[in-house]
């Protein structure tokens, strides 16, 4: 089951912020000019938000620690679509995140699989 987060997003976003904070993660990032890159596996997440203020088109930032314990950021600018995808027990599977140019950055909620018990 998915549905598409539209006007809500900043709500959204922080929601599964609190929902997944420290939970491990992965984040791939699909285009056709760059195909299928992941950028970080298994990383503890920090935070979710959506900036609009410094943006006309806003930006979604995705902020995860790193093994080092340093925060790694990635922005996904002029979002055009947010699309959360549920596992059939309800839990949080993976958030997609479709930007203008053309590229989907996928946050992988590893905890949906590894505890499979649906948050509130």
């Amino acid at each position: 089951m998915s549905h598409t987060i539209v006007e809500e997003w900043a709500g959204c976003l922080e929601d599964l912020t609190r929902r997944h904070y420290n939970d491990p993660v992965t984040v791939e990032v699909m285009g056709l000019d760059i195909g299928d890159q992941i950028e970080v596996q298994h990383a503890p997440l920090k935070g979710l938000s959506l900036d609009v203020k410094d943006r006309p088109q806003g930006a979604v930032s995705i902020l995860v620690e790193n093994l080092k314990g340093e925060h790694t950021e990635r922005m996904i600018h002029a979002p055009v679509n947010v699309l959360l995808k549920k596992a059939a027990n309800g839990a949080d599977e993976v958030l997609a995140i479709e930007s203008a140019d053309g590229t989907t950055t996928l946050v992988k909620f590893e905890e949906s699989w590894l505890d499979a018990r649906a948050r509130p």
